[in-house]
């Protein structure tokens, strides 16, 4: 679990979801935007130890945004493939396996708290999330230029992870652990653009099971 979450933390906090026409508003209204961007689609390349690719749509100031991924993991001899989507909408967030059409359903993490600590300050999502990932330990290191955007380059050196962010959205993360190394780096990013209908919203007949709830997790990390 600790080599995810800071893909997840940057994803959900500065670089941790809410519909348009095509997607029904089930949970809490967001306060705050997500994203400095109101809609966007990326193009995402994985290398290493876990190889494929994923497309990211969102719309909403990232409050409605899905990840389509199709990976390849190989580690000392045993390989396994996925195919599965990730969608965050408002205060949850689903994450099917598209072979099989059943997935999870679980809080969005710390969905209450960081919109509650962004309006407070009247902030948005990308600000208090800088905020948030210093105190889990990450610097900001440099800055560096991904899919022709100028990223700020944060890392969390504990956890082996760098990440560019443009506007809070992450165009290429870095993760070693455990002497494995994974690089999944955008080779397309276009924002404010038309979203294709259906993208954003579950399969149909998908069948959904509550997952766990993270939120308890972070919060630890944060006090750590």
């Amino acid at each position: 679990m600790r080599r995810s979450l800071p893909i997840l933390a940057i994803s959900l906090i500065a670089v941790i979801v809410f519909g348009n026409s095509s997607s029904t508003w089930a949970g809490k209204k967001p306060k705050v935007k997500r994203y400095k961007e109101k809609s966007g689609i990326i193009e995402m390349i994985s290398t290493g130890t876990m190889s494929g690719k994923e497309t990211i749509y969102f719309d909403n100031w990232g409050w409605l945004e899905a990840k389509y991924t199709e990976t390849t993991i190989k580690v000392a001899g045993f390989t396994q493939k996925t195919k599965q989507l990730t969608l965050l909408d408002g205060e949850w967030t689903y994450n099917i396996d598209l072979n099989t059409n059943k997935g999870t359903k679980m809080k969005t993490p710390l969905f209450d708290e960081l919109n509650a600590s962004a309006k407070s300050k009247g902030n948005d999502l990308t600000d208090t999330g800088e905020e948030m990932m210093k105190q889990m330990g990450a610097r900001k290191v440099g800055k560096g230029v991904i899919a022709g955007k100028n990223c700020d380059i944060w890392e969390i050196k504990d956890m082996g992870t760098k990440t560019w962010v443009y506007n809070g959205v992450g165009l290429k993360v870095e993760t070693g652990f455990a002497g494995m190394k994974i690089v999944q780096e955008a080779k397309s990013a276009k924002f404010n653009v038309a979203i294709p209908a259906g993208k954003l919203k579950l399969p149909a007949n998908a069948t959904i099971t509550e997952g766990p709830d993270i939120s308890d997790i972070m919060k630890g990390l944060r006090r750590k």
